[in-house]
């Protein structure tokens, strides 16, 4: 809500959530705000539904299911514009990402950090804040 209030008339955001019920009340907090009409939803699967936008985007957040993380990562930085960001939470896991991996989470959100380490493409940095932020900037 708080990115929508700060954007312009004519931008817009795509949400993908699950669960129909969040969905519905996320739509209710937009219309209450007067904001529903920059913002649109799908409910399905980030990794099913990102591959069938069409459009790029300036700014993705990224916070699915940690052990889809690996696997969504290629398809967010082809959505992204040049100079775009892509912003992940969880990127430390409180500091479990550190040492071996003890749940399949931490390993694909460990993965996926690799990944990110190893893209020419992106620029990015992590901030220590709560469970961690990874900010990625395509190149």
């Amino acid at each position: 809500l708080w990115m929508a209030l700060a954007l312009s008339e004519n931008a817009r955001i795509t949400c993908i959530e699950t669960d129909e019920k969040n969905i519905e009340r996320a739509k209710y907090y937009f219309e209450k705000a007067g904001q529903s009409h920059k913002v649109s939803f799908i409910c399905g699967n980030a990794l099913e539904v990102v591959p069938t936008l069409k459009q790029t985007y300036d700014l993705i957040v990224n916070d699915i299911d940690k052990e889809g993380y690996p696997l969504i990562l290629p398809r967010l930085v082809e959505r992204l514009r040049t100079g775009g960001m892509l912003v992940t939470d969880n990127v430390l896991r409180q500091g479990k990402v550190t040492g071996p991996a003890s749940d399949p989470a931490t390993a694909a959100v460990q993965e996926y950090n690799r990944l990110l380490a190893e893209a020419d493409n992106l620029w990015n940095s992590f901030i220590p804040l709560r469970d961690g932020v990874g900010l990625s900037v395509k190149l």
